[in-house]
């Protein structure tokens, strides 16, 4: 009697899976889920929770003809990875979705448009980015309206993937109350060249910045006690990293590949250095080691950098023990007597560049760089104004730590700093400046030790042309001082 009705049963899901698929053109079960893809509309039905998948969704064979997804009212979770790399253009999340997994829709590049009915999806129509209701960034879809994200004051996770390959992002403002990034969070955002990473953020995951070409300088701030292998791979373009004080391990590949970074900062605090961590950095020329001890590494940690012509700064009385110690003794060694931490007063507002060490007597460089709107006001030294010059120069004879202060810069708009032109770049000589509105009074080419090589004044135009040919290939800043306030920019020098 049990076998007859064990075949009944099977007999009657064989007959409901039939009808379900008369009308598909390719279909199949997912868990207590159905799926059926029918003129490029995937629709997902039945009762329960839909499985986590790993780059392996059965519909993912077919994903070049799906455009829609429509998910039915029984359907209580949307897996990890369910639809990733998928050609979809629009999707309904209904009501009873009570949570989004993961990478569920990462590198969905044609996603254009959604229609959250679920109260637990918080979703944000001007950026396209979705939240789940845990307060986790799931995604942004690429295709959205807009270059500049802000995200929401009460997410507390950035999600992994959730912000990959998104090609329209430019900028991004993380608020003070996330504290993780996820693996691969930002990964091949191409165009991504400015983030900051506010002071309650701990942990960055494997490859969540890898393959962001655009981007060109990175604060980590010293709430973050951990980065993930190969966080930075492939950064082509990040000159300039400052790394959290609370660092003790340097990844594997961390900064791999990233080929326009000309010094790096090793806080004191480092005491393990993996393999690859900086290989193919080939334009590496300046290492400060803060550890006064030497760390033991292997030869692929600086694979592919030319050691005997890039300086290292370690603390004098540690000179003879970093010239005795295995691939560090291949370097330029110099002893530093005093440290010389500079830092902006705010992250958001700007980055600075001279941190390091430094010989008695020595003269020390610094420079601030205005982020947004915002223009530089000074330098303070236990609160004390030291200076208002930019770059600031001065004779190095204690520890100190300098605070670049910046305000608003209300004589400047933001569409006529956008205004400004400078091209080519990369360049192999000639750089032609075009300011639209703006007046150029005078034009200043700064390398990433805040040093000026080139100056000219008087120029009552809004366009001006100069030839850098005559500098080393590397990268440069160029101070653009307008009738109403300083603009910097980026160079490449090929």
């Amino acid at each position: 009697m049990k076998k007859h009705l064990s075949l009944l049963i099977i007999a009657m899901l064989f007959s409901i899976i039939s009808a379900f698929a008369q009308d598909c053109d390719y279909f199949g079960t997912t868990g207590e889920l159905q799926w059926c893809l029918k003129s490029g509309t995937l629709i997902i039905s039945g009762e329960g929770e839909m499985p986590d998948y790993f780059l392996n969704a059965p519909w993912k064979k077919y994903g070049y003809n799906i455009h829609t997804v429509v998910i039915e009212s029984g359907v209580t979770s949307i897996g990890k990875w369910a639809f990733w790399d998928i050609n979809i253009t629009s999707m309904f999340i209904p009501k009873n979705i009570a949570s989004i997994g993961n990478s569920a829709f990462s590198d969905c590049r044609f996603l254009t448009s959604f229609e959250v009915e679920s109260e637990n999806i918080y979703y944000t129509s001007k950026n396209g980015v979705l939240f789940n209701q845990d307060k986790t960034a799931i995604i942004c879809y690429p295709a959205g309206k807009g270059d500049e994200y802000v995200i929401p004051n009460s997410v507390t996770h950035i999600g992994n993937y959730a912000f990959e390959s998104c090609d329209n992002l430019i900028s991004i403002t993380i608020p003070e109350s996330v504290t993780n990034i996820g693996e691969g969070a930002f990964r091949a955002c191409t165009n991504l060249t400015l983030m900051i990473i506010p002071d309650n953020v701990i942990s960055i995951g494997l490859g969540a910045f890898i393959g962001c070409t655009s981007l060109s300088s990175m604060v980590i701030p010293n709430s973050v006690i951990s980065i993930g292998e190969c966080a930075f791979c492939g950064c082509i373009n990040l000159m300039s990293i400052i790394i959290s004080n609370q660092i003790t391990t340097i990844e594997m590949y961390t900064f791999s590949s990233c080929e326009g970074l000309t010094s790096i900062t090793i806080p004191k605090g480092v005491n393990s250095i993996d393999p690859y961590a900086f290989q193919y950095c080939e334009n590496l020329t300046s290492i400060t080691n803060l550890n006064p001890v030497p760390v033991a590494i292997n030869s692929d940690v600086f694979m592919g950098v030319t050691q005997n012509t890039c300086t290292l700064r370690v603390p004098t009385s540690s000179v003879q023990a970093y010239k005795d110690a295995d691939i560090w003794k291949n370097f330029n060694i110099i002893g530093g007597d005093y440290h010389v931490q500079v830092i902006a007063d705010n992250n958001t507002h700007g980055y600075t560049i001279g941190d390091g060490l430094y010989a008695t007597n020595e003269i020390a460089t610094v420079t601030a760089i205005a982020k947004f709107d915002y223009k530089f006001a000074n330098w303070t030294k236990e609160g004390i104004e030291v200076s208002t010059n930019n770059p600031y120069s001065f004779t190095v004879t204690e520890d100190m730590e300098l605070v670049a202060n910046f305000e608003n810069n209300v004589d400047i708009k933001n569409t006529e700093v956008a205004a400004v032109k400078i091209y080519p770049n990369p360049t192999a000589g000639e750089l032609k400046i075009e300011s639209g509105e703006l007046k150029i009074e005078n034009v200043k080419i700064i390398d990433i030790h805040g040093r000026n090589l080139s100056h000219h004044q008087s120029i009552p135009s809004s366009s001006h042309k100069m030839n850098i040919s005559h500098l080393p290939a590397g990268i440069y800043f160029v101070k653009i001082s307008t009738t109403t306030g300083e603009i910097f920019r980026k160079v490449v020098r090929e």
